[in-house]
């Protein structure tokens, strides 16, 4: 599997170490392309990029954050359009700290900017919020200490699971 991941990350890192293959390329991070005096979530042409690289799964790291008083995100648009074009490729939304779902519902969204139903899966460091994602997205928890195998492992588990929804489902815990 191929993975592109849209910023510098811990389970980039982990990846890394795992041997598992990065499709990034040099300069394809979402702050690559942000504008320092006005960022713009448009300014970064992510469907292009993944074409690109031939990835089977993007990590959206923060899917939602403040750059300079401005919400960043991800534009939806892209990246269901590059999910849908091929059976088997995977979305995952990875809020390190709990800080984009709380930024979300505290603030909103424009409403091209995508949100956690967008993604196949939610993965997360932060327990409070993996307990609430849980009941309405396949979520991982992904406790410290753990390597970026196991968080890799319980979203192919996550993934393959049957139950189409997880509606009130407990977190996966990547073990």
């Amino acid at each position: 599997m191929r993975w592109f991941i849209t910023d510098s990350c811990d389970f980039l890192d982990g990846l890394e170490e795992a041997g598992a293959e990065i499709a990034n390329a040099a300069g394809s991070f979402q702050a690559d392309y942000l504008d320092a005096d006005d960022p713009d979530s448009s300014d970064y042409p992510i469907k292009r990029l993944l074409l690109k690289a031939k990835a089977d799964a993007l990590v959206v790291v923060d899917y939602y954050k403040h750059v300079d008083g401005t919400v960043v995100g991800v534009n939806k648009g892209p990246i269901l359009s590059w999910a849908g074009r091929h059976r088997g490729r995977m979305l995952v939304a990875y809020d390190r700290d709990g800080s984009s779902w709380r930024g979300l519902k505290e603030h909103g969204a424009r409403g091209c900017l995508s949100r956690p139903h967008n993604y196949h899966a939610y993965l997360t460091r932060d327990l409070p919020t993996a307990t609430v994602v849980a009941a309405s997205i396949r979520t991982i928890y992904w406790p410290d200490g753990k390597d970026a195998s196991a968080a890799v492992d319980a979203l192919k588990v996550a993934m393959s699971s049957s139950y189409p929804g997880y509606h009130g489902q407990k977190p996966f815990v990547a073990e």
